[in-house]
């Protein structure tokens, strides 16, 4: 899609901390996209050819097992890069990266994604501080999932999706957040109704609706303020640079 004086400029975090002079000269090489809700992006294994940045939307990073049960390893919204592990080289994906949420964003050939990181050193600093909280959120995820009971993990997520989408409005099934937290969607549902119950949702057949974010953060494993104080310490890394 050739770009317009009609495309917006980015409000990808990363991409607007760049300098006014540097993403003008990127744009060129860059593409707008629209994401749609349950568009695959990358598969597992498919070599990257591109990198997205997201200026609205969600993006899940998925790991799938051979006896058909997955488990969600990472998001990325508007705070970050979809690819951002094409910075060691010729890779391939080491997750499905599939959009639960649509949007809008950027497309970048992944040579040049590789070359800015290179020679531009805002963009380096953002990227291996993007790689390390992607790091983070595997790490921390398997461990959650091995200590704390599907409420809590329930909470967790949603705070965390919350947290990239700046809305608390959440167009998910008890299906989709079953298979990101690698349970049965029969645990989503008991701990669903119990927060429903607390007045802390509002669940409806496809979407969530959070209600209390204070109580719902009392109810979280442990695993969320880890996560929270990481994602914000990245957010106030980039704004430091935002025009």
């Amino acid at each position: 899609m050739p770009h317009s004086a009609m495309d917006s400029t980015p409000t990808n975090w990363i991409l607007a901390a760049l300098p006014s002079p540097q993403l003008q000269r990127l744009m060129p090489q860059m593409r707008p996209v629209t994401f749609n809700a349950g568009q695959v992006l990358y598969d597992e294994g498919q070599k990257l050819q591109s990198v997205y940045f997201l200026d609205r939307g969600l993006v899940s990073l998925v790991l799938n097992s051979t006896c058909g049960h997955s488990v969600e390893v990472g998001i990325v919204g508007r705070e970050g890069i979809v690819g951002t592990y094409g910075i060691v080289g010729d890779v391939r994906s080491f997750s499905q990266a599939i959009v639960h949420i649509g949007g809008r964003g950027w497309r970048m050939p992944l040579e040049v994604f590789q070359q800015e990181y290179k020679n531009n050193d805002r963009l380096h600093t953002l990227a291996l501080q993007h790689l390390e909280l992607l790091h983070l959120q595997a790490a921390q995820t398997a461990l959650c999932n091995h200590l704390h009971c599907v409420e809590e993990r329930l909470c967790r997520w949603l705070l965390l999706t919350r947290h990239c989408t700046q809305s608390d409005s959440l167009p998910f099934t008890q299906e989709c957040i079953a298979q990101m937290l690698g349970v049965r969607r029969s645990g989503v549902t008991v701990a669903a109704q119990q927060l429903q119950e607390q007045k802390l949702i509002r669940y409806t057949r496809g979407h969530i609706q959070i209600s209390d974010s204070a109580g719902l953060t009392k109810k979280a494993c442990p695993c969320y303020t880890v996560l929270h104080r990481r994602f914000s310490h990245f957010h106030d890394s980039s704004r430091q640079w935002q025009h």
